[in-house]
């Protein structure tokens, strides 16, 4: 699938803070990593390596560790 120039990706737009006045839109194409088509190929890539990496199992658990000074926040 051939996306460049499709309008329909939209685009990225970045302005530097001492020239807010200089805009630069990056559009999403697909060899840019804004690109919809290509984060998917991506993330599917990803998926596949993490597949491969932990074991087969039917689930799987993730343990995240909230630091200290968060904790109140969370609780």
């Amino acid at each position: 699938m051939n996306c460049r120039g499709s309008k329909g990706l939209g685009y990225a737009t970045y302005a530097c803070p001492d020239h807010p006045d200089r805009i630069t839109r990056i559009p999403g194409t697909c060899k840019s990593r804004f690109c919809p088509v290509r984060a998917k190929v991506q993330v599917d890539k990803r998926v596949a390596d993490m597949n491969r990496l932990f074991p087969n199992c039917p689930y799987s658990h993730i343990t995240f560790t909230v630091p200290s000074q968060f904790r109140i926040a969370v609780a």
